[in-house]
C-alpha cells in the first residue's frame, strides 16, 4: 500500500500546475486526483476557536458537471487528517460551478471538541482529474499559503500526503452565524493500534448533568482516569462560548463542578438548551441542557 501511494503522489504532480481558466480567478491552479485510486479524497483543515462552528464552505470547482460524492468532516488537530473511514457524512453528491467559486451549506452548523475539523472531499470512480475546465473531472483550485500545512491529498482515504505550505486548497469556511437548529459538535476519534489494526481501548470520558431542567444552577459529574488539568465550558446552540465554567488541575477520581446560569459577563443567561462540555485534554464528553425560568 505504501508503494502504491507513493506511486499515487507522484502521479499527482502531472494535475498540480494547470492554470488557464483558474488563473483569472485568483486562484493558481486546480488539482486533480487521478482515476485508479482505492479512495480518493482530499482534506483541509480548518481550525476554530473555542465554541465556533461552521455552516458550510466556499470552494474553486473544476467541473460543473462532475460531482465531489460526498463531503464528510472529522475532529482532529493540525498535524495530520483522521482516516476518511471516521468522519462524519455532511453532504453527497455535491456540484459547483466550472472553473468558479461556488458554496455548499450544511443542514445545520458543525463545530468540534478539537481545535478544528477536517473537511473531506472524496471523488467517485470515473470522476477523476482529466484536465482543467468542463468535461475535465473533479479537481480543487489551489492557490498561495502561509507557509503553514493545511491541504491533504490520499489514494485510499488513509494514508495522507501533504502538500507543502506554499501551496493549499481553494477552501474557505463559512462561519455559522444566525442560522437556527442545533450544533452538529464533532467528537474526538480514538486512537488506532496500527500494529493491532483496530482501535486501542481507552476509557470514555461521560459527564452527567443534573438536574435537567435547571434554574440557575446545573452540576457536571464526571470522572477522571487519571490527574490532569480539566476545562468545563458552557456553549450555546450556536456553539457560541457562553461561560468557561472551570479550568484547573483536578485529580483521578470523581469530581462535580457547577455553572451557576450565567455568561462570562455575570449576567443570568436566557431560557433554552445549552451544550455543557468537559474536556481533560485527551478525551471531550458533551451534554445538553435546557434553562428554564
Amino acid at each position: 500500500m505504501l508503494k502504491f501511494n507513493n506511486i499515487f503522489a507522484l502521479s499527482l504532480l502531472a494535475f498540480l500546475l494547470t492554470a488557464g481558466a483558474a488563473a483569472a480567478a485568483a486562484v493558481n491552479g486546480v488539482v486533480g486526483l487521478p482515476d485508479g485510486a482505492d479512495r480518493p479524497a482530499y482534506a483541509v483543515w480548518i481550525p476554530l476557536g473555542e465554541g465556533r462552528a461552521i455552516d458550510g464552505f466556499e470552494w474553486y470547482n473544476n467541473d460543473g458537471g462532475a460531482p465531489f460524492a460526498r463531503i464528510s468532516a472529522v475532529a482532529g488537530d493540525i498535524t495530520n487528517p483522521q482516516d476518511v473511514a471516521d468522519a462524519t457524512l455532511l453532504v453527497e453528491q455535491v456540484y459547483g460551478a466550472t472553473c468558479a467559486w461556488s458554496s455548499c451549506t450544511f443542514n445545520q452548523p458543525v463545530g468540534s471538541e478539537t481545535p478544528g475539523l477536517y473537511l473531506m472531499f472524496e471523488v467517485a470512480a470515473g470522476d477523476g482529474y482529466v484536465h482543467e475546465g468542463q468535461s475535465g473531472g473533479v479537481g480543487l483550485g489551489h492557490e498561495t499559503g502561509d507557509g503553514v500545512v493545511t491541504s491533504w491529498f490520499s489514494g485510499d482515504g488513509a494514508t495522507w500526503h501533504a502538500l507543502v505550505g506554499t501551496m493549499k486548497f481553494a477552501v474557505r469556511p463559512v462561519p455559522a452565524a444566525g442560522k437556527s437548529g442545533e450544533v452538529l459538535v464533532l467528537s474526538r476519534v480514538p486512537e488506532r493500534d496500527e500494529t493491532a489494526g483496530n482501535v486501542a481501548p481507552r476509557p470514555a470520558l461521560a459527564v452527567q448533568v443534573y438536574p435537567n431542567p435547571f434554574n440557575p444552577r446545573v452540576s457536571l459529574a464526571f470522572t477522571l482516569d487519571r490527574d490532569c488539568r480539566v476545562t468545563a465550558s458552557a456553549f450555546d446552540l450556536r456553539g457560541r462560548l457562553v461561560r468557561r465554567i472551570a479550568a484547573r488541575e483536578l485529580s483521578v477520581g470523581d469530581h462535580i463542578v457547577e455553572w451557576d446560569g450565567r455568561d462570562d459577563a455575570g449576567e443570568p443567561v436566557p431560557s433554552g438548551t445549552y451544550y455543557l462540555r468537559v474536556d481533560d485534554g485527551r478525551r471531550a464528553a458533551t451534554a445538553r441542557a435546557t434553562m428554564l425560568k
